[in-house]
């Protein structure tokens, strides 16, 4: 397994973790590489404010992915919105009296 991955993964525990006793967040020195083997990583997290222990585990898979490819595959299967379709939606929406918030809520 690659170190990249390894601060990958760690770096979006820091930036999603949240303890499921008091809601705190970790930081670095609260993180225990448990296990690495192949493609498993398990941690343990300690919360620094409650000292609550949660065991992560992951499996991490490597994707050789070209981005280029993708963008150019996504973007021959959107379809295109016409300046006449935005108006229409606009009147629409202000006939009905609806913002368009309110569609997203």
């Amino acid at each position: 397994m690659r170190f990249e991955s390894i601060e990958t993964l760690i770096n979006s525990v820091l930036a999603t973790y949240r303890c499921p006793e008091c809601e705190s967040q970790t930081n670095k020195n609260n993180i225990e590489i448990l296990w690495i083997a192949w493609t498993s990583v398990n941690l343990d997290i300690i919360c620094p404010k409650c000292h609550t222990h949660s065991l992560f585990a992951s499996q991490m898979l490597q994707m050789n992915i070209n981005l280029d490819k993708f963008k150019n595959t996504l973007n021959k299967n959107l379809k295109k919105i016409s300046d006449q379709e935005i108006v229409s939606l606009n009147k629409d929406l202000k006939k009905d009296k609806i913002n368009v918030e309110d569609l997203f809520e």
